[in-house]
């Protein structure tokens, strides 16, 4: 999976992953070349990232996965969810 911007991604303060597969590392999904990939090393798997500062989310595109299912969770900073956006089947 590949995640296809990069514009507030440059001012993440963390990136995590949740099973992930040390030989396709999380820090790829910031990697402009298609070659590098993350990927995970179960069926399932959480990736946050975690901004210093509030900001604002126009778009989000993904591409390059073999995904069954993806939901996005937006949250404030004391983890309140604000918004929570996908499909069981993409």
């Amino acid at each position: 999976m590949r995640i296809l911007t990069r514009n507030i991604l440059q001012e993440y303060t963390t990136l995590t992953m949740t099973n992930e597969d040390v030989n396709y590392s999380k820090d790829n999904f910031l990697n402009n070349m298609l070659e590098e990939y993350s990927k995970a090393s179960s069926t399932s798997s959480t990736i946050t990232l975690s901004f210093d500062k509030d900001v604002t989310v126009n778009s989000i595109f993904f591409g390059y996965h073999n995904a069954s299912s993806i939901v996005f969770t937006f949250k404030d900073s004391i983890g309140s969810v604000l918004l929570k956006i996908g499909r069981a089947h993409v």
